[in-house]
């Protein structure tokens, strides 16, 4: 690799942008969330205990990185007019709102990275290919989500048998077991999977990239924005869709679950070139590369870097 990333928490510093109109009161309130080496959920199950708040009355925009740095915001139904200092996380009291925050509700989030080890400055872009990276996938998951939609509950319940309680052959109620949202998680690291691959494939050629699961295509040229379907069961097929789903033959309907509901997906779009904003590069020296930029809601900063240093 050409450079070193996350070699410490700080040296990757993550701010949520999102806009709130605060209230004089509110149902909501509505806490500055700052973070180091946790998840978002780790951070909230950590602030739950704390308080003896239930984590449902609790929400987010969107997940920031475990190894770093992170502000983002949080709401918590009828919560305390307080700051509290956890350690690893701390919140800070911001104001009310009258509706609580939801997933997706940050228009993006700002970066500042530090690189070490790097063979070479590289040049400003103003564009990146969209594509999911590491973080989406992790060990298993894709394997996991792809048992769940050719109804192998048996080979996905083979992967989680140690999160699991199995007796005799009931697949679909041990999986049951799970919080239905890492169930979903499963299955959308498997349709990020086959969205990258279609994606990858559509350049054809261009400079590769690696990610956990093999090389990616980034062209040359940037070339004109347009989206790709999320494979779903509402999917309008097209010639790249039918593609991999030959490949791995599957239908869309397969993304319909009959015997786990929650988990059936529609499938959305996704952009497949994005704007990188206010990108700054800067030579620290000794082999240090500061990085600051602004990159859309769901786009991955480290992915970033790697088409930087393609």
């Amino acid at each position: 690799m050409e450079y070193s990333i996350k070699t410490v928490p700080e040296d990757f510093f993550v701010k949520e942008e999102i806009k709130l109109d605060f209230a004089d009161k509110g149902a909501y309130s509505c806490y500055v969330l700052k973070k180091k080496n946790l998840s978002t959920i780790e951070a909230i199950n950590l602030i739950s205990k704390k308080l003896g708040i239930d984590a449902k009355f609790m929400n987010f925009a969107g997940t920031k990185d475990k190894k770093a740095v992170t502000e983002q915001y949080i709401t918590i139904k009828n919560g305390p007019k307080k700051n509290f200092d956890f350690g690893n996380a701390r919140i800070d009291f911001a104001g009310y709102l009258k509706e609580r925050i939801n997933l997706g509700d940050n228009s993006g989030n700002y970066f500042e990275i530090i690189l070490g080890n790097a063979s070479r400055v590289p040049k400003e872009r103003n564009w990146m290919i969209n594509y999911f990276d590491d973080q989406r996938f992790s060990e298993q998951n894709v394997e996991v989500g792809r048992a769940i939609v050719k109804k192998d509950f048996k080979k996905a319940a083979g992967f989680l048998k140690r999160e699991i309680n199995l007796e005799g052959n009931d697949f679909v109620n041990a999986l049951k077991q799970i919080d239905k949202k890492i169930l979903r998680f499963y299955i959308h690291a498997y349709q990020s999977y086959l969205w990258n691959k279609s994606v990858s494939e559509s350049f054809g050629s261009g400079r590769k990239i690696s990610y956990c699961l093999g090389e990616l295509y980034v062209p040359e040229k940037k070339p004109k924005k347009f989206r790709f379907p999320i494979i779903g069961f509402g999917t309008e097929e097209n010639k790249a869709v039918k593609k991999i789903l030959a490949e791995e033959k599957i239908e869309k309907r397969d993304f319909i679950i009959r015997q786990i509901p929650e988990l059936s997906s529609e499938g959305t779009e996704r952009e497949v070139i994005v704007d990188v904003n206010n990108l700054k590069i800067e030579d620290l020296g000794d082999k240090k590369i500061k990085l600051s930029f602004t990159l859309p809601k769901g786009c991955y900063a480290t992915m970033l870097v790697k088409q930087l240093f393609a």
